[in-house]
């Protein structure tokens, strides 16, 4: 596997958990433990159970368990594999040896495992409540507010994404938010886009502070509390901001014809960087003209394709951008949008030393993304790659950039036994192959692997007392190249499922609650269809 694939590993992460092929004669697990709440059994919470990717899952690709009137779950029948598990109860946030804790909580499933005391402690947040109005005391709803801690840190790879920082005034202008961890914090009103609401036809009101502040260094910070109350955080804000057009039109860059039926997206830019973006709403007319109205004062640019059109639309034969627009008081007229002809892409997929008819057909259920990195700062191309039974695949549509490909992470009771070995063109294999636009590259090979081995290991570090909880990272490298990766759990126990047969180099970084990091490094022969048993006995700091 080389260096370029590898370095995709977190990127896949962040995709979609796609179902793949089961192994339901694996041996199952079972988990179990107790919710409490100040002390006390909290009934009717719900503890989820899901693999990696390392984000709270949205309600699907999970396994779960309720609480009965005694605070005890269990969830039952868990494959093996890497999970996280974390509590759902609204109002309360979690204790961790009884402070404030947003890290989820690693588990791994070996065999018929019974883990049991996966036990979660919860406090009853704090809460703030009030409303937004406008200067004459007017009610507005729909407007977001905004809990905003005193010094804001971007969230780590293994915390969870869904806060209760965020919620809409109702219809008389009255928000509530509940579950606070406590902290100090500002409440604010508004997006702090305002052309999100001003182009879907919504007042655009500026981003204030309580009370009624818009610097936000000038605003008051609230000392919230364990099970506080703070009431009447009323907010008063000014009047919506004005609202401009983008007129202009999509030509060709080679040819300058006009670029009809066009669909047009909307880059918002603040500070030189890129804060989001509107899609699927705007598209050019016969003449290749497109007029993009609703946007409040600020930095745009407007992108060929939208974000949006995606998925069962047809593949875009054009992509590019305008060079920035500032919007001040006016509409601006005049845009001219030039655009590249997109590149179209096939070849076949081929097993080493396998029976490649099987393969194709369990091939089917697994998703195989195509990706184009045009170079840093620059937005990476990323698309499902639909192979034919027979092996073969064709994507048009494609932008230029570094070629890539990547599988996406097996969900909760299914395995993804393939690896990708390498991409080649025209029988040679090469790390840097370059799409260039309106090309048509029709000899490239995908190569992969079919692996079914794993790697089980338990830390045991002489150091550490008994019961004291672990934690920490493993990987598993093909010389530079990491070719697997697990987290250790609280017991110490690890597991790196779909490893090829080999000889590896295995890292682990282990942390240990109250003392000094530790590593260990050693060799590990994995073979074909086996499990590797393994005691690692980490003896110095990291």
């Amino acid at each position: 596997m080389t260096a370029r694939f590898s370095t995709l590993l977190l990127f896949c992460f962040s995709c979609a958990i796609q179902a793949q092929t089961s192994r339901p004669s694996e041996p199952q697990g079972t988990l179990s433990g107790r919710v409490t709440a100040q002390g006390k059994a909290l009934a009717g919470s719900v503890v989820l159970l899901w693999k990696q990717p390392m984000q709270e899952p949205l309600g699907i690709e999970t396994l779960s368990g309720l609480t009965d009137t005694d605070g005890n779950y269990r969830i039952s029948n868990v494959p093996p594999g890497n999970y996280y598990a974390s509590v759902t109860a609204p109002g309360f946030f979690l204790l961790e040896d009884g402070r404030p804790s947003r890290q989820l909580r690693p588990v791994v499933i070996t065999g018929s495992d019974s883990i049991d005391k996966i036990d979660f402690q919860l406090q009853r947040g704090g809460v703030v409540t009030g409303r937004v109005v406008t200067l004459d005391e007017k009610p507005l709803p729909e407007i977001t507010v905004v809990l905003l801690p005193e010094t804001a840190k971007e969230p780590s790879y293994n915390q969870p994404r869904k806060r209760p920082d965020s919620v809409k005034t109702d219809d008389r202008g009255i928000y509530r938010i509940f579950g606070i961890t406590p902290g100090r914090y500002r409440v604010a009103a508004g997006d702090l886009v305002t052309a999100y609401a001003s182009n879907n036809g919504k007042p655009a009101i500026t981003r204030t502070f309580y009370p009624n502040l818009v610097e936000e260094s000038k605003a008051p910070l609230l000392e919230i509390k364990t099970s506080q109350v703070w009431e009447n955080i009323n907010i008063k804000s000014g009047l919506p901001q004005s609202s401009f057009s983008i007129v202009g039109k999509v030509v060709d860059d080679q040819s300058g014809m006009p670029i009809p039926n066009a669909a047009c997206g909307i880059d918002i830019y603040g500070n030189g960087e890129i804060k989001g973006g509107i899609s699927g709403l705007n598209f050019t007319n016969a003449r290749g003209e497109f007029v993009v109205d609703g946007l409040t004062a600020g930095t745009y640019r407007i992108s060929v394709p939208s974000h949006l059109t995606f998925g069962t639309a047809e593949p875009p034969e054009y992509f590019g951008s305008s060079e920035d627009i500032e919007v001040v008081d006016h509409d601006v007229e005049s845009v001219i949008v030039k655009v590249s002809r997109t590149a179209t892409l096939s070849g076949t997929v081929r097993f080493e030393g396998a029976n490649e008819p099987s393969l194709l057909a369990k091939l089917q259920s697994v998703r195989v993304n195509l990706f184009t990195t045009p170079g840093p700062g620059k937005e990476i191309f990323f698309q499902r790659l639909v192979i034919n039974k027979d092996g073969s695949f064709s994507m048009r549509g494609v932008r230029p950039g570094t070629l890539g490909m990547s599988l996406n992470q097996a969900g909760v009771g299914a395995s993804n036994s393939f690896r990708i070995s390498r991409i080649e063109r025209a029988g040679v294999a090469s790390e840097d192959i370059q799409i260039t636009a309106g090309a048509e590259v029709t000899d490239l090979t995908v190569v992969m692997a079919y692996v079914n081995s794993s790697i089980h290991g338990t830390v045991k570090a002489p150091t550490v007392e008994p019961g004291v909880k672990l934690s920490g990272q493993v990987y598993l490298y093909s010389e530079k190249t990491v070719i697997g990766f697990a987290q250790i759990d609280e017991r110490g126990e690890f597991l790196i499922q779909d490893t090829p047969s080999g000889t590896f180099r295995l890292v682990a970084d282990i942390q240990v609650a109250g003392s000094k990091p530790l590593r260990t490094e050693q060799f590990v022969t994995v073979t074909a269809g086996a499990t590797v048993e393994l005691i690692l006995t980490p003896i110095r700091p990291n």
